[in-house]
């Protein structure tokens, strides 16, 4: 009998067509302050402020992954690139962010006002908040964070008085040129963290893998653009819901 027939085989899956780009981060820890972006984009990986007005503390994250950093634009430059947020679809795999501070914007915008980013939506996945306690109150229950025209809702958890949320990034950008927040900050697909000089703000993070495309993706299509990310990430031993 042939073993090989009885072996269980895993379908191969592809992208939806007409990507505009793929980012697909590899933390390097020979240098810690840029995730290596090896799809060929250049400096769209490079993790640190546009505004001169911020520092980095880059160091890896308990895994042996990850970033620590504080600076709000740090991804700045990918969005601004692309021109007309409101057209783009960003899915995006990031895994374990881990926030040392209790105050954390989801949507908003560039404090200079010189780009207004929301999340107009956001499904699935997989994304960890430690400690996180919006306007005060423990995160025990699904919660609109974002609202004026984008929002975002969080599936979170309780757990030893620890927040959790967990979910996958399908976003949507769009333009907004009031959005709410909470506590001063500012996180969307590519900015993350509190324009502050505050070792207390600082976070770290790991992007694994990040594609985006200039039109709306069909449900079927984004299930195959997240089976493909999916198998990405198992193939390096990175396993997601």
């Amino acid at each position: 009998m042939n073993p090989a027939l009885f072996r269980r085989t895993e379908p191969t899956y592809t992208l939806p067509a007409g990507a505009v780009a793929i980012y697909d981060f590899v933390y390097d820890p020979a240098n810690p302050q840029r995730l290596t972006d090896i799809s060929g984009n250049g400096n769209h990986g490079q993790l640190g402020s546009t505004s001169g007005a911020d520092t980095d503390d880059p160091a890896p994250g308990p895994d042996g992954y990850g970033l620590i950093f504080d600076a709000v634009d740090d991804f700045v430059s990918l969005p601004l690139a692309l021109g007309n947020l409101s057209t783009y679809t960003y899915i995006c795999a990031v895994e374990q962010l881990s926030f040392l501070s209790r105050r954390l914007v989801i949507g908003g915008s560039r404090t200079d006002g010189s780009v207004r980013n929301g999340l107009s939506v956001i499904t699935g996945g997989m994304l960890e908040l430690d400690n996180y306690l919006p306007s005060g109150g423990a995160l025990s229950t699904p919660r609109t964070l974002v609202q004026n025209g984008n929002q975002c809702v969080v599936a979170a958890r309780q757990n030893a008085g620890v927040s959790r949320a967990i979910f996958w990034n399908r976003l949507k950008m769009a333009e907004d040129s009031s959005p709410e927040t909470y506590g001063g900050g500012a996180i969307d697909a590519f900015r993350l963290g509190r324009r502050s000089g505050s070792t207390a703000d600082k976070f770290h993070a790991r992007y694994d893998y990040t594609v985006i495309y200039n039109r709306a993706l069909t449900d079927e299509e984004y299930l195959q653009a997240y089976l493909y990310i999916r198998q990405v990430l198992w193939q390096r031993g990175r396993r997601l819901p």
